[in-house]
């Protein structure tokens, strides 16, 4: 068990880009830092697009990490993005 944990931070760590951008990540976000995906796309306001099918259940396999993680609006996300997330269009 403490093994498995060790090998996710370090993972983390290393997906983020060191622990700076861990600790940021976890920071800003909000979201359990140890989430992994694909980048499927972006958008002009910076929004990056990640997916997960393996890891993570229907629901939960999608999300957005935002392009201005301070001042971050839902209503930034474009609407074939929005579609996109909602598992309305699989067209990334």
């Amino acid at each position: 068990m403490v093994y498995g944990l060790i090998s996710s931070i370090r993972a983390s760590v290393k997906y983020r880009g060191g622990w700076k951008g861990f600790f940021d990540h976890m920071y800003t976000n909000g979201d359990y830092p140890f989430k992994f995906g694909t980048l499927m796309g972006s958008d002009p306001a910076g929004n990056k697009y990640y997916e997960n099918r393996v890891d993570y259940p229907f629901g939960q396999h999608r999300w957005v990490e935002p392009g201005d993680t301070h001042n971050f609006d839902s209503a930034s996300v474009p609407p074939e993005w929005n579609g996109w997330m909602n598992s309305m269009n699989d067209i990334a």
